[in-house]
């Protein structure tokens, strides 16, 4: 027989699940595939975090005039080394 959930239990299955897209449409996940494509590393400083908005944040605050996601050029002109993330072309 095959149980029935209340509503309630539904609603947060459903909530739990719209909390994952929230996560994967904001640069997080908990994937563990590969980790070292998760963080999100600061250029400027040893920051490191897998929230994409939380690293935007602090890129705009704590180095004023830098670029969250610098391309090749970028990384050259500063002499900073980069991550291996794509934006880095």
């Amino acid at each position: 027989m095959k149980e029935k959930l209340p509503l309630s239990s539904k609603e947060n299955f459903n909530s739990v699940h719209d909390g994952e897209q929230d996560m994967k449409e904001n640069g997080s996940s908990k994937d563990n595939t590969n980790n070292t494509s998760l963080y999100f590393e600061c250029y400027y400083c040893p920051f490191k975090i897998d929230i994409k908005l939380d690293y935007e944040r602090h890129v705009v605050q704590a180095h004023p005039k830098k670029q969250c996601y610098p391309g090749k050029v970028e990384l050259d002109r500063l002499g900073i080394g980069g991550k291996g993330k794509s934006w880095e072309i």
